[in-house]
């Protein structure tokens, strides 16, 4: 029986997928401590301003941070799919629906803090605080840091 040896074309589609897996588990993670660090943020939040009980950021926030904690775990289940079969359309398809889904549901938080801050009348209490968990305009937060950055010094982050 004569063995097939895999191509250098099929050896760097693997590769390239191996690495498109990390990048994805990396991503799920980043998002699920983000939300961590944001839950933080919004309790810290509403302890200063003495928001008990029922109108609260974090309770307000909690739809939102749950679908977004949700998505970024079936974005690693996805991750981790890619790596079991054999790479395709469907894969590559599926993982890009995954990311814009995360992305989606990161910018809902963004919205959600919006109207909290508009019912409250406040000028950027809550959004604020997400902008300095998930990043905001100026690139600002967990998710908005330089990779490149973060890879060397983890805890410069954890300054905002």
């Amino acid at each position: 029986m004569v063995m097939c040896k895999p191509s250098d074309h099929d050896v760097a589609i693997e590769e390239k997928f191996s690495k498109l897996q990390q990048v994805l588990i990396q991503t799920s993670n980043d998002t699920s401590n983000c939300l961590k660090l944001l839950k933080k943020h919004l309790s810290d939040y509403d302890n200063r301003n003495g928001n008990h009980f029922t109108n609260t950021a974090t309770r307000f926030m909690r739809t939102d941070m749950r679908n977004a904690k949700d998505t970024a775990m079936d974005l690693k289940h996805v991750a981790h799919d890619i790596n079991k079969n054999q790479p395709s359309k469907t894969e590559t398809s599926s993982v890009r629906n995954m990311m814009n889904s995360t992305a989606r549901a990161m910018e809902a938080l963004k919205a959600t803090a919006r109207n909290y801050d508009r019912e409250n009348k406040q000028r950027m209490g809550v959004k604020g605080r997400v902008d300095a968990a998930v990043g905001g305009d100026g690139d600002r937060g967990f998710l908005g840091r330089n990779r490149e950055s973060s890879s060397s010094s983890s805890s410069s982050s954890d300054s905002d």
